[in-house]
């Protein structure tokens, strides 16, 4: 369980008054965090475990409410990474979501190196609560393309793993003179529990007590450590060699906290106290589900300890988290208990046939007990020694992994009691933080949730005294055929903020820094996040016996992008407001309708009259009318756009009108955020790019990427008998990806066709209810040679 740091203050009994307005407090703030402060958690399903260089990850995102899973459609989009071991992001990206769902996909570069990453995704709002909140799943990707190492190659029975082995205090401390209960989890560099016997030794190598693990590398041992003492563990590891690790320290005085399960209908926390603190004075702060109170009544007192009873029936499913606080409201000790989910949503699939042949059509069946219709994603891929069953789904997230921190848990969560009370010992935490509970009630301000679109953030500094731009008026540009203009102000940092709605693709961004044409230094800030969890990446082996299925990965891998390459790269067209920011301009004219003039002084002085023509001081000046006042502005304040790129008044007319395509003119007052503009005339050119302008000293292009445009999944479709006995070779062990099935009334079967590939081939099938139930299930069906009999 994660360590409580908690700083024991030894104080004398308050008066009943106190104790009881302390512990008030603690529930009001509890009751204000949980009613007021949003929890997101993200689900990511990718079509499957293993990768090579130049292959395509397809992903879709679910975003939900952390209490109920429900989809929570607040964050507009969510953040993923591809980390290396160093925490370096080989891959990112920017993921629309709509409603709480969203999809995309990833080429994996040729340039990447071999190893196993991580693959993690977050929303702005999620940074909020720190990196273990974001979703984590480790993904393997090997670099074919620069070849490999065959002399790193190992046999898979001969790896010589390093181990771990690390101890959990039940209640977060170890106390001494307390009896107590110390978890233990040991497991190899792949993350696995190990099975090895080993031993608790204090001073000469005296022997305090032996261990084994129970299940999966853990387990539990049960002894009271001795104040000044120093313990440390040995284990002998499956290698035959006996390492040693120190156990956590002993404090001389607290609580600790122990839960007894008799199989009756309650529980039992049993709480002792070391000498000057009373444990009846301590109160039991129950949060299940979308509850949480102090129990009603004080503990009972049996002997030295302090009884607490919880009735089981009144928890909800999922973790229930029991925090111990003294009276003055303080917490103590914290214990995890988690119940199985008992409300899934379950969903059936069924192939036609158990058994196909190459380029044969598959249809499967898909229902779930949603009547209303849930949302589904479907991945089918080849079974064979380098990618098997993915290591988590959405049910085993959501209700488990999301929960707690470290290697995620097992299929075998759900049915099994003893392995579930492990994992809540081993690799509890809390994602209800009472550092913050109790200091910010009302939640966390410093990234706020991107509920429009998405922050871009940076500073303006003073390029020679680097002293911040307080106060200066910036826009942001970003242009295109439908671009979006953004006005707003530094603060006293000089740091600005733009909320850009609908902002796809990587044709980047274009900051203008005030009207004052000084050339301020412009900092664009990352919206990714540099915080990163204690969670290790497992160490990257390949044994000898997979070198023949990495040939074959390899060869389909670059048919793939020689025969359908151009295939692999469509993309869908996002729906989204193409209306620009003015709305609709009082004025439209497309030059195309009109006699095509040589200069842009001549398309605005012939048939634009809502714009004058100036020469002052022998230089060309635009002027826009005022319509409502029927008089001219005189201000020099007109907002000249180029497909949204700021233009200096006088620089319009040295821009090749042939270029341009339509001008929208707005002649009357327009106020934007900070901005007061005397009208409005925006240029579009024929290919949406300011193709040909050169941006003035006070305008910046920046490099930043949008959300990514939605690719389209293409597999071959083998209808007629030309097709199945087409030449090209189909060499795909990704069959069928699609991010968004709906089950319910109007819901079609699923088709797609083998490809050339022979073997065993997994359905992997997980999805999410509107009311928050998540289902998974997993399905096989073999394809046969060529020339076999299907049945």
């Amino acid at each position: 369980m994660k360590k409580l740091a908690l700083l024991l203050c030894l104080l004398p009994a308050l008066p009943a008054l106190a104790q009881s307005d302390a512990l008030n407090s603690v529930q009001t703030r509890a009751d204000t965090w949980q009613n007021v402060v949003l929890q997101e958690k993200l689900f990511v399903h990718i079509d499957k475990p293993f990768y090579l260089a130049g292959e395509l990850l397809w992903c879709r995102l679910y975003c939900v409410d952390g209490n109920t899973h429900r989809p929570l459609g607040v964050s507009k989009l969510a953040y993923l990474e591809l980390l290396d071991i160093d925490n370096k992001p080989a891959l990112s990206g920017k993921i629309a979501l709509e409603k709480g769902f969203g999809e995309g996909s990833f080429f994996i570069p040729p340039g990447i190196p071999t190893g196993n990453y991580q693959l993690r995704a977050y929303t702005n709002w999620m940074k909020n609560f720190g990196p273990e909140t974001f979703f984590t799943q480790p993904v393997t990707i090997v670099n074919t393309i620069k070849g490999i190492d065959t002399a790193a190659l190992t046999h898979a029975d001969t790896v010589a793993n390093p181990f771990s082995l690390s101890f959990f205090p039940e209640g977060g401390d170890w106390i001494a003179g307390l009896p107590a209960t110390l978890a233990f989890e040991a497991t190899n560099d792949q993350g696995k529990g190990i099975e090895a016997e080993g031993a608790i030794l204090i001073g000469a190598n005296d022997t305090v007590t032996t261990f084994r693990p129970q299940k999966e590398g853990m387990g539990t041992l049960h002894f009271t450590p001795s104040s000044g003492q120093s313990y440390r563990a040995i284990l002998h590891c499956p290698d035959g060699i006996t390492r040693t690790w120190p156990l956590p320290p002993v404090l001389p005085q607290g609580y600790s906290l122990h839960l007894r399960e008799d199989g009756g209908p309650d529980l039992t926390l049993i709480i002792r106290a070391s000498a000057g603190l009373n444990p009846q004075n301590t109160r039991l702060f129950v949060h299940s589900g979308t509850r949480s109170a102090f129990t009603g009544r004080p503990p009972t007192i049996a002997g030295d300890s302090a009884v607490f009873t919880i009735d089981r029936s009144g928890l909800q499913d999922g973790n229930t988290r029991f925090t111990l606080f003294d009276a003055a409201g303080r917490p103590q000790a914290e214990r995890l208990y988690f119940i199985a989910p008992r409300n899934k949503l379950n969903i059936t699939a069924a192939t036609d046939r158990p058994e196909y042949g190459i380029r044969q059509k598959v249809k499967l069946d898909i229902s779930a007990s949603d009547t209303s219709g849930a949302r589904l994603s479907v991945a089918v891929y080849r079974l064979d020694s380098l990618q098997g069953y993915p290591s988590t789904d959405i049910l085993r997230y959501l209700w488990g992994s999301s929960e707690w921190i470290g290697r995620i848990p097992t299929d075998h969560l759900f049915d099994d009691p003893t392995l579930a009370g492990l994992y809540c010992l081993t690799h509890g935490w809390t994602r209800f933080r009472w550092n913050e509970v109790l200091s910010h009630p009302s939640g966390p301000r410093i990234y706020p949730p991107e509920i429009r679109g998405q922050f871009i953030t940076g500073r303006l500094t003073d390029p020679h005294t680097g002293a911040p731009a307080k106060e200066v008026t910036t826009w942001l540009s970003t242009p295109g055929f439908t671009f979006q203009f953004a006005s707003t102000q530094t603060d006293s940092a000089g740091k600005f903020q733009f909320d850009i709605k609908d902002f796809y693709g990587s044709d980047g961004i274009v900051i203008h820094t005030g009207t004052d044409g000084y050339p301020y230094k412009v900092e664009a800030f990352s919206p990714f996040s540099e915080q990163y969890a204690k969670n290790p990446i497992p160490a990257f082996h390949l044994a000898r016996g997979q070198l023949q299925g990495l040939t074959r990965h390899s060869i389909g891998m670059q048919v793939q992008n020689i025969y359908t390459g151009d295939s692999l790269r469509h993309y869908t067209a996002p729906r989204i407001d193409t209306t620009p920011f003015y709305s609709h301009a009082d004025y439209t004219y497309l030059m195309d309708n009109y006699t095509r003039f040589t200069s842009v002084e001549e398309v605005l002085r012939e048939y634009v009259r809502e714009i004058n023509v100036t020469q002052p001081r022998g230089h060309l000046h635009l002027v826009m009318l005022n319509e409502p006042l029927h008089s001219t502005f005189t201000d020099n304040k007109t907002l000249v756009l180029l497909d949204g790129v700021p233009v200096p008044n006088d620089r319009i007319f040295t821009y090749d009108p042939l270029k341009l395509k339509r001008l929208d003119v707005i002649p009357r007052e327009y106020i934007l955020g900070p901005s007061h503009f005397s009208g409005i005339a925006s240029f579009t050119t024929y290919k949406g790019d300011y193709e040909g302008l050169e941006l003035d000293s006070s305008s910046l292009l920046i490099e930043y990427e949008g959300m990514q445009y939605r690719r389209q999944f293409y597999a071959p479709a083998y209808n007629t008998i030309r097709q199945t006995q087409g030449r090209l070779p189909d060499f795909r062990n990704v069959l069928y990806w699609s991010p968004d099935i709906h089950t319910g009334i109007n819901a079609t079967p699923v088709e797609f066709f083998t490809s050339d590939l022979p073997g065993n081939y997994l359905i992997v099938i997980q999805g999410l209810s509107a009311d928050g139930r998540a289902g998974v299930t997993y399905r096989q069906f073999t394809v046969r040679p060529a020339g076999s009999a299907t049945r």
